[in-house]
């Protein structure tokens, strides 16, 4: 009898903890640091084929690409969502994320800011600018 309250009541915490607790991702480590984002960013594409796609889909699928656990690298295009209208063919196999993120900003004429978590594409003429300004402050 009490063989089966201790079966029963084990049964019955393993189905209302279990489902639970795999539906939550596993968090990102703490705290996210350059290194960790530059090995995420390495992640591999066994193949890509785009043809004729926007640069506004490619971002929204590369930032969705990368928010599965253990992989949070977020992808900020707001300086340059005024410029992600042009269209991008671009195909490959077995390239890394980053790489296609280096892809998209060439064709966008941006440049790709890294950080801690995030991958960032600036404009061009303002990267350079925010360049010669730090030059001046030195």
């Amino acid at each position: 009898m009490i063989m089966r309250r201790a079966i029963l009541c084990l049964g019955l915490a393993l189905l209302v903890r279990g489902p639970t607790q795999a539906l939550d991702p596993a968090p990102p480590p703490k705290p996210l640091t350059l290194a960790w984002t530059l090995e995420q960013a390495q992640h591999r594409l066994p193949k890509v084929d785009l043809k004729d796609s926007e640069l506004s889909w490619i971002v929204k699928w590369l930032d969705s690409s990368m928010n599965v656990p253990g992989c949070y690298l977020d992808v900020d295009v707001l300086e340059v969502k005024r410029r992600l209208d042009q269209k991008m063919t671009w195909q490959a196999l077995d390239v890394s994320w980053i790489d296609l993120v280096a892809r998209v900003a060439d064709a966008d004429d941006a440049d790709v800011v890294i950080s801690p978590g995030k991958v960032k594409l600036v404009p061009r003429e303002e990267a350079e600018a925010e360049a010669v300004e730090k030059e001046k402050g030195e």
